[in-house]
């Protein structure tokens, strides 16, 4: 099998509403999120599908804002890794995983 990736085509079938061609967006990019979250092993399996969520609403949000600021001169990858990084970093800094990790 073929190892699929996020290219300019599949975004702009994305952008354009194609159902289809955002469940194989939705596919591919739920491996690079996981992947980039396995280097953060304070997370447990809950808080990887709770920024698993808030990334990919993050991406759809205000008409797919996100998806469209992609630079199209980088691999969409190593911008949603980006993305995930951030986003695993703003949680880590949040209350409510300080408040989390100080009553364990």
């Amino acid at each position: 099998m073929q190892n699929k990736i996020i290219d300019e085509n599949l975004i702009q079938n994305v952008i354009s509403d194609s159902v289809e061609h955002q469940k194989e967006f939705i596919q591919i990019a739920e491996k690079i999120i996981y992947g980039a979250l396995s280097s953060f092993h304070q997370f447990d399996n809950s808080d990887r599908d709770d920024l698993l969520q808030n990334i990919f609403l993050k991406l759809f949000e205000k008409n797919k804002r996100r998806i469209k600021m992609w630079n199209k001169k980088a691999k969409f990858s190593t911008y949603l890794y980006m993305i995930t990084t951030n986003q695993a970093l703003d949680y880590i800094e949040s209350k409510y995983f300080r408040q989390r990790l100080a009553n364990d």
